[in-house]
């Protein structure tokens, strides 16, 4: 990930899901976004980057059989 790189924070990531901060970092713990970045420290936040989010929000989105739920009118 480049430092150029469009990334958002777990609560930015949060409210695009619609889920809490907490899930989010156990979405990051269990792998659901590639490349996640982290500064040095334990408690650094985390950056993930926002092609990531909008692919794992796709895939839920088939998984679920709501992909075209957007073109719905």
């Amino acid at each position: 990930m480049s430092d150029n790189e469009d990334v958002l924070t777990v609560s930015e990531v949060a409210d695009m899901c619609g889920v809490s901060p907490r899930t989010v970092r156990r979405w990051v713990r269990a792998g659901f976004f590639p490349g996640v970045k982290r500064g040095l420290g334990k408690t650094s936040p985390y950056r993930i980057p926002r092609d990531a989010v909008e692919k794992f929000i796709a895939r839920r989105l088939e998984e679920l059989g709501l992909e075209g739920l957007d073109e719905v009118k």
